[in-house]
């Protein structure tokens, strides 16, 4: 006697119905059987394959993205140089032995871009000191860049005297010691760091 039943629509594949048809032990029945529900799946799996994963529709979700923040924003902009120079900034350049150090970025930190290239330029009373080797080259751009931060306290932060008199007083030892190293006579020595100082006074 041949009996039929339909199972009902699985969670994930709503569109597949198998049929199965039971009969008599009988090998030809069994086999048809087999094709029949294998035949039933392949149609199930096309119309899965027309409905998305799972029989269900596809969705496209669109999550927004966030414009990059253009480099004129003030949440991209570098502190200005007004804004990081101070005694504190400048203490911490100054080296163990009193002096500054003569590189762009401590020049340009102390006088901004737009002078750097005056700072750079060493005065005539300097360069006719000593001789022209790489040491006493080295030397004498060390106390210009020494008198130039030295006159930038004077100028900039005169009303805060009392914060960097001492490292003040310690550049001046260096800029003093190391023009007499160089040849300057010591009584010529005040007068020439004056000198120095009146060349620096115009980048401020």
């Amino acid at each position: 006697m041949w009996s039929t039943s339909v199972s009902p629509p699985t969670r994930f594949h709503p569109a597949r119905r198998v049929l199965r048809v039971q009969s008599p032990s009988s090998s030809d029945d069994g086999d048809y059987d087999r094709d029949y529900e294998e035949e039933t799946a392949s149609e199930s799996r096309a119309s899965d394959s027309r409905r998305g994963f799972g029989g269900l529709q596809a969705m496209v979700i669109h999550t927004p993205v966030a414009s990059p923040v253009p480099p004129s924003s003030p949440l991209m902009a570098e502190p200005s140089r007004a804004q990081n120079l101070s005694v504190e900034s400048i203490a911490r350049a100054q080296n163990f032995n009193g002096s500054f150090p003569y590189d762009d970025k401590h020049l340009q930190f102390i006088v901004g871009a737009d002078d750097i290239s005056r700072a750079q330029e060493l005065p005539t009373t300097l360069k006719q000191l000593g001789g022209m080797s790489n040491a006493q080259e080295a030397t004498k751009m060390l106390i210009w860049a020494t008198v130039i931060t030295f006159v930038c306290l004077q100028k900039k932060f005169g009303r805060e005297k009392d914060s960097w008199e001492m490292l003040a007083e310690k550049a001046k030892e260096y800029i003093e010691k190391e023009l007499v190293e160089l040849g300057l006579e010591e009584t010529l020595v005040a007068k020439t760091v004056n000198e120095l100082e009146s060349v620096a006074s115009a980048l401020f």
